[in-house]
């Protein structure tokens, strides 16, 4: 989760990133079998900064990451929200 906390802080103030690839990793503190203390601080602050960031147009974030249903929900929100955003 405080590497989630520190790519949306980058995320919000990119100009220059067009894609980002962040599978395979912990964003919510859960390995890859699905063990690990779950904390949805780092995708929901990922979330804030995808909405603000209008640069970024491709996001790989679903392959080998597991995500609860309701940050995978927020994910999906804000893409839709935004026209340029692939996830």
């Amino acid at each position: 989760p405080e590497g989630a906390l520190a790519i949306a802080e980058a995320l919000a103030v990119n100009r220059s990133l067009y894609r980002l690839d962040l599978s395979r990793n912990q964003l919510c503190g859960l390995d890859a079998f699905g063990l690990g203390a779950c904390n949805l601080t780092g995708v929901r602050a990922l979330c804030v900064a995808l909405d603000a960031n209008s640069k970024l147009h491709a996001l790989a974030i679903f392959a080998h990451n597991r995500l609860p249903l309701e940050a995978a929900s927020a994910l999906h929100e804000v893409a839709a929200s935004k026209e340029h955003l692939d996830l």
